[in-house]
């Protein structure tokens, strides 16, 4: 129900539509987040990523959160700074599949962990984040965070 773009991002869909639009592919978004990420975990904290496996050194997130029936694109456990249960999406997946994303966002809150939406940051991806955070925000309990792969890392 509550949700929060991250301090970098606030302009994001200003900023978007001067840019342009995005062709981002969902695999290459996660792909994206995960290197975003990979220098900013804490030593001690473990990153997981789900459609990489073109890149063996990188663990699946799959039966690493308890209690959750569908797999994150990427999930951060830590001990030291905060646990990331991370969801990709693109314009053309929360235009043509919203039901999909809910209930992801819905089946991924789980104590210890923080959520966040992660988007490309186009124009048309924007615009969807729009639309659907008006359309489905009240469908998502607790609370939950929206950034692009280059700003996930501010929720460490």
């Amino acid at each position: 129900m509550v949700w929060q773009i991250a301090a970098a991002g606030v302009g994001l869909a200003i900023a978007n539509k001067i840019r342009g639009e995005s062709v981002a592919d969902h695999h290459d978004v996660v792909e994206q987040t995960h290197d975003a990420l990979v220098d900013e975990v804490p030593e001690s904290a473990n990153l997981y990523a789900d459609h990489l496996s073109h890149r063996d050194e990188i663990p699946n997130p799959e039966g690493e959160v308890d209690g959750l029936t569908h797999i994150p694109d990427v999930v951060v456990k830590s001990g030291f700074a905060n646990s990331l249960i991370i969801e990709v999406e693109t314009a053309d997946s929360l235009q043509n599949e919203p039901a999909a994303a809910v209930l992801q966002m819905q089946n991924f809150s789980v104590s210890g962990y923080r959520r966040v939406l992660v988007v490309p940051d186009g124009k048309g991806d924007a615009e969807e984040l729009e639309t659907f955070v008006e359309e489905y925000d009240n469908q998502i309990p607790g609370k939950y965070y929206v950034a692009t792969p280059d700003e996930v890392s501010e929720f460490l």
